[in-house]
């Protein structure tokens, strides 16, 4: 093969990944993924756009606090992801008008240099073909090149450092000139730092085992290892600069601003402020890494079908080059053994059937390096093996992408109908209130599709449903529109009798006075869950206390049933529906515990006593809940 013709192939690889990354992208995840960390990719691009590095804390404040920020003082919020690829996409967003080229750009990227580095390792221009092809054709990359995240490109700087420094050490040990080459493969390793410090450490430990393996003797090794080191120096500087600008310390990482715990080793481990702490130990390590690593090959062109390919490469590599087949071993090896040891391992067990396991990304470089042996090893055999092969591979994909299509695709049309409930529900000006997730109340998590502009200056705007709080944002955005989206029904198990099922929307109202007149209706006896209360009692610290009553004396077979509730104070002020109608999450009312009646009687359901509720955080308060059938209720709000 010419080295023209490799050049050509190279550059239509290049040009179907580019075309993959923007159409998949666009088919799957036109409204983001459920891998958040997308969201605060796109809004750290938009803050750079802006010409800012943080967001102001004050301005955000609980309500509106994004996903993975953490507070540095000096009224700043930063945001936890490394700033070269948002960069990148607020590069793409000036030019083109659309973030989506930088991904695309980085995967044709990835490409090339994937094809420069297996043509360095091994001078062989139809496995470095080869080897393209097959990183082209393998999920992981199709998926992740679509996805706002950093993991192809932190493979493309690594295949470029290592193809530069490949190429730099065979020039040193023939007396060429050497140096450049050395100095691009520490600019692409401190560009890697910047952009996944990770795998920039990791990177590091390759390249000091790779200068060893391929070099003559330790003098040229040490040397080309401080070449590389050195020129690295630079763009971490920038990164310190960076840390500097942000979190207020160089040697402060945004990561470590956002609360909880994801240390190396093995403990308590929290994600984020607010988060669930897990134990996280030796065995549960093991689990998250026998797990990711079982599911990689389902993940590279021909899934499980290749792997006995990847064997034969293996043993052909051993007899091409030695110091290649070692360094491939290295790399293998190295990318789990470091994230044995880290907590994120754990948690990305639960994607790993839509967007495979990401971090591990990198085994594609060795991977695709033995398909790529074995394939044209088989080649100048015998041809009818090779057509077998492929046929196999062939089949291996048919069965694999259906299921990760399908996944996906659920994923995709069930945020889709969340974005189109609001788009076609809320009246702009608008605030929608969001529940808080299980990891705590962020915007962008769990919905990464309901996103804030940098500056809150958008028409609809989500804040978290603070419960009694919210009602500060009334005060703030007069002249906003409010609405609740929740889910229920299939959506929250919990709620078995909601009379709605999934994502739902409701207006919300303020209703002012200096007392509140409520009456309630059971329609449907039956559990329901009690969500966060929005109310407030301005100018009183004093408890309060509600008494419920019911006017009838069964429950038994009822429909309708009249309940009167009284409620006095200084001032009282709730969120109601705009129709005057609310349900039973914006009031303490819910699961009511029964008693045994007597005919003719009112009986007192629940007496509901809070704290003082200037203080609330907006739980509510239910002295007791058996788990018993209990109405739904309708409520009917009126000032006094």
């Amino acid at each position: 093969m010419s080295k023209r013709g490799a050049y050509v192939i190279v550059g239509l690889l290049a040009s179907a990944a580019f075309c993959c990354s923007l159409a998949l992208g666009n088919l799957f995840f036109e409204n983001l993924s459920l891998n958040n960390d997308e969201a605060v990719y796109v809004l750290e691009a938009q803050m750079f756009g802006e010409g800012d590095v943080t967001l102001s804390d004050s301005a955000h404040g609980d309500a509106f606090r994004p996903w993975m920020s953490g507070r540095v003082g000096g009224d700043r919020l930063v945001l936890v992801q490394q700033p070269t690829l948002p960069a990148l996409m607020a590069l793409s967003e000036a030019l083109f008008g659309t973030m989506r080229i930088a991904l695309a750009a980085i995967a044709a990227a990835t490409v090339v240099a994937m094809y420069a580095l297996t043509n360095a390792l091994l001078r062989d221009l139809r496995i470095a073909v080869v080897t393209s092809a097959c990183f082209v054709l393998s999920p992981l990359v199709m998926v992740q090149s679509a996805m706002f995240v950093s993991y192809v490109l932190a493979v493309s700087l690594t295949a470029a450092s290592l193809a530069l420094l490949t190429r730099g050490l065979d020039r040193q040990t023939q007396g060429q000139r050497f140096r450049p080459w050395l100095v691009g493969a520490g600019l692409f390793e401190g560009l890697l730092l910047c952009t996944r410090p990770l795998e920039g450490i990791i990177f590091g430990g390759v390249i000091f085992a790779w200068a060893f393996l391929r070099s003559a003797n330790v003098r040229i090794a040490i040397r080309a290892m401080m070449w590389v080191y050195v020129a690295s120096t630079p763009l971490l500087i920038v990164a310190l600069a960076y840390n500097s600008f942000t979190t207020g310390d160089p040697f402060t990482f945004a990561l470590w601003t956002i609360g909880g715990d994801d240390s190396f080793g093995f403990g308590m481990r929290s994600i984020a402020e607010h988060s669930q702490f897990i134990h996280v130990g030796p065995w549960e390590a093991w689990l998250a890494l026998r797990v990711n690593l079982r599911a990689f090959p389902h993940w590279i062109v021909g899934g499980v079908v290749s792997l006995p390919l990847a064997v034969w490469g293996a043993s052909r590599l051993w007899t091409i080059s030695r110091s290649v087949f070692w360094l491939v071993i290295v790399q293998l090896c190295l990318t789990p053994f470091a994230y044995f040891f880290y907590y994120g391992n754990y948690l990305i067990i639960g994607g790993r059937n839509l967007y495979g396991p990401h971090y591990y990304l990198s085994l594609l470089l060795p991977t695709m390096v033995l398909l790529g042996v074995g394939l044209v090893d088989l080649a100048g055999r015998r041809r009818v093996l090779l057509l077998g092969v492929i046929g196999a591979m062939a089949l291996g994909m048919a069965i694999e992408i259906p299921d990760k299509v399908n996944v996906n695709i659920s994923a995709r049309d069930a945020i889709a109908a969340e974005v189109e409930l609001v788009e076609s529900t809320v009246q702009e000006p608008a605030i929608v209130l969001i529940p808080k997730g299980k990891d705590g109340p962020y915007i962008l998590h769990p919905w990464g599709a309901f996103s804030n502009p940098p500056g809150l200056d958008s028409d609809v705007l989500y804040a978290v449903d603070l419960g009694a709080r919210s009602l500060e944002l009334v005060e703030r955005f007069p002249d906003r529109r409010f609405y609740r989206f929740a889910i229920s029904g299939n959506g929250d198990p919990a709620d078995p009798s909601a009379p709605h099922s999934g994502p739902f929307i409701e207006p919300l109202t303020v209703v002012s006075g200096s007392g509140l007149n409520i009456s309630a209706s059971a329609k449907k006896i039956d559990r329901l869950f009690v969500d966060d209360e929005l109310f407030r009692c301005s100018g009183s610290a004093s408890a309060i206390t509600i008494d419920v009553t019911l006017s009838s004396t069964t429950l038994a077979g009822c429909t309708e049933l009249p309940i009167a509730l009284n409620r006095s104070a200084a001032h009282v002020r709730i969120f109601a529906g705009a129709d005057d109608t609310s349900v039973a999450a914006y009031l303490p009312i819910g699961r009511l515990p029964q008693s045994e009646t007597s005919n003719g009687v009112a009986q007192r359901l629940a007496v509901f006593a809070p704290p003082s509720l200037n203080e609330m955080e907006g739980d509510s308060i239910l002295h007791s809940l058996p788990p018993i059938a209990v109405p739904w209720f309708d409520l009917k709000i009126t000032a006094s």
